[in-house]
């Protein structure tokens, strides 16, 4: 069992993002620039680490053996993985993953069945190079390798999140059976995704009770939550 965390700011929500953080340059701005390393970019880029520390420490429970983020220069996206070590011991296995030219980047929740022989198959075709044992690795070669196409070669029970900086894509998607659990809601314009519902709350989601989801038992059979506005 591990645990995710997925932050994306949305497209149409850059420009306010600019707007409220951006100040013209003065001669002062730019000299505490200089000398505080202060930037618009470099506030986000803080606020949202910071975020998805304090998201992982809600699931800790998840995956105490290691902690990892990953984020976009510019602070508009950000992964992040609390890892119990199963399969892969040892650094090579902490996530998130990435690719060789650092262009794509992986987060994965759960178990992917067969993934020796598909491994193999990755290092024949592409001479992809693994960085560890871990069975979750095989989801950054395959995508490398087959793009969004590679879904349909996957066995397991698994959760994951794929972010193609090169292609501005974003990715997310479970097992067939949805096994492995995948929150999601949109807040403050940001596109939020976690294993567990309190990993959103430092970022500011408030839970409301859905009490007609309730009544209907949509939480049990359809991907409403007993939260408003949260789907899985």
């Amino acid at each position: 069992m591990c645990g995710i965390t997925v932050a994306l700011r949305l497209a149409r929500h850059s420009s306010l993002i600019r707007a409220n953080n951006v100040v013209p340059d003065t001669e002062d701005s730019k000299k505490r620039k200089l000398t505080n390393g202060f930037s618009a970019h470099g506030q986000l880029l803080d606020d949202l680490e910071d975020k998805l520390d304090r998201s992982l420490d809600a699931i800790n429970h998840r995956g105490p053996d290691a902690h990892g983020t990953w984020t976009s220069p510019d602070g508009r996206v950000g992964l992040a993985s609390c890892r119990l070590e199963i399969n892969g011991l040892g650094p090579g296995g902490n996530q998130p993953f990435s690719n060789s030219d650092g262009t794509i980047h992986v987060v994965v929740n759960g178990e992917m069945y067969d993934h020796q022989s598909m491994r193999e198959e990755m290092i024949e075709l592409s001479g992809y190079k693994f960085q560890g044992g871990s069975d979750s690795e095989i989801v950054v070669a395959l995508y490398e390798y087959y793009g969004v196409s590679f879904l349909s070669r996957l066995r397991g029970e698994f959760a994951l999140c794929i972010y193609d900086s090169r292609k501005q894509l974003f990715l997310a998607a479970r097992d067939r059976s949805g096994i492995k659990p995948l929150f999601w809601t949109i807040h403050d314009g940001t596109l939020l995704l976690a294993s567990e519902a309190k990993a959103l709350l430092p970022f500011g989601w408030k839970p409301h009770w859905d009490v007609r989801s309730i009544i209907d038992k949509g939480w049990l059979t359809e991907e409403r939550t007993i939260f408003k506005g949260l789907r899985k």
